[in-house]
Parts: structure tokens; C-alpha cells; sequence
């Protein structure tokens, strides 16, 4: 499979993974190699990410985001793909899935841009105040509920873990996530 055909089938089945298809790990080649290429999705999830923080940063409610340098809160999130990747491939050997890592890491790179996008049009309805502060928050914590519903089935359909292991991975991405961004937003927030 060439480079730009993994691109496309990995574009394609995250967006099965919107539509819940339980097929969707079969659009994908998985591997070694395939595991690698997935961190292409990154060249889409970087600048979705930096509007994201732009985005943010406009939101009157949200200062110390404003206050972080761009590029710092960018390379934490850079930086918890291949940690998120390096955990989990101990992690799902532990678990006993260890066969599935690589579609499983490989479809969880693509999907990752789908996360985005899905928060995306909540972060530009806050950045303009187009509605109220406890509407956004609302919007908000349904779209974050939402992206956590489809870890979860992500997780479930392609490394087929029982609920306890699903909770464990899913949680593993957000701690990781939260350890690496916050720690860049508590270091610049105000004193």
C-alpha cells in the first residue's frame, strides 16, 4: 500500500468510526509500518490543533490558554502521540491484545482528527461569544462526552477489552493529555 493510499483508508475509517461501523479497522492496513505512517495524521492534526488553541485564547474565560506560548502547548500535544503510543504498546501486551496494537493505534491516530473537528465549531461559537457562557459550557462538556463515547467504541471494536480495560485506556489518553497541556498552562498561569 502506498503512502497516500494509507492516507486516504486512514482519513476514511476514522470517519467510520463516526459512524460506528464495526468494520472499519478493515479499511486498514496495520503493521509496523502502518503504525508509523498514522503519525501522518498529524501534518492534519497540528493545524486544527493551533486554530484550536487560537480559538481558545480568544474565549475571555479561558486566560491562562491566552498566556501559554503556542508553540509549547503545541509540542506537548505533539509529544502524547508517540507517548500515548509507547504506553499503550506495553500496556495492550499486559491486557493481552497486544496482536491488535497496531490497527488499534493506527485507526486511533486517523480518528484523532475527527476529535477535533468535533470540538472545533464549539471552540469558534465561544472564541465570538456567539453563545452564552453556561451554553458553551454545556456545548462543551456534550461534545468532550461525546469524543470520549467514541474512544470508547474505538477501543471496544478493535482491541475487543472488556468495559475495566475500555476505562483504562480511554482514562490513560485523557490523564495524558491533561498531565501534558496543564502542566504548560499552570506554568504560565497568573501568580
Amino acid at each position: 500500500m502506498t503512502l497516500a493510499e494509507h492516507c486516504i483508508r486512514g482519513l476514511y475509517a476514522g470517519w467510520r468510526i463516526l459512524w460506528f461501523d464495526r468494520s472499519t479497522i478493515g479499511f486498514l492496513e496495520t503493521g509496523g509500518r502502518s503504525v508509523l505512517r498514522s503519525f501522518m495524521a498529524l501534518g492534519i492534526a497540528v493545524p486544527l490543533y493551533l486554530l484550536t488553541i487560537y480559538l481558545v485564547g480568544l474565549d475571555s474565560n479561558a486566560p491562562s490558554m491566552a498566556r501559554a506560548p503556542a508553540w509549547l502547548l503545541l509540542v506537548s500535544y505533539m509529544a502524547g502521540w508517540p507517548i500515548f503510543g509507547f504506553l499503550m504498546f506495553h500496556l495492550s501486551g499486559f491486557l493481552g491484545v497486544g496482536q491488535k496494537f497496531s490497527g488499534f493505534i493506527t485507526l486511533f491516530n486517523w480518528w484523532r482528527i475527527y476529535a477535533l473537528l468535533l470540538v472545533l465549531p464549539v471552540n469558534i461559537l465561544m472564541a465570538y461569544g456567539l453563545v452564552p457562557a453556561l451554553g458553551a459550557d454545556v456545548l462543551l462538556i456534550a461534545t468532550t462526552g461525546l469524543v470520549i463515547v467514541y474512544k470508547i467504541f474505538l477501543v471496544r471494536v478493535v482491541l475487543t477489552t472488556n468495559y475495566f480495560q475500555t476505562a483504562l485506556i480511554v482514562s490513560l489518553d485523557i490523564i495524558l493529555f491533561l498531565i501534558l497541556e496543564d502542566s504548560i498552562l499552570i506554568a504560565f498561569r497568573p501568580i
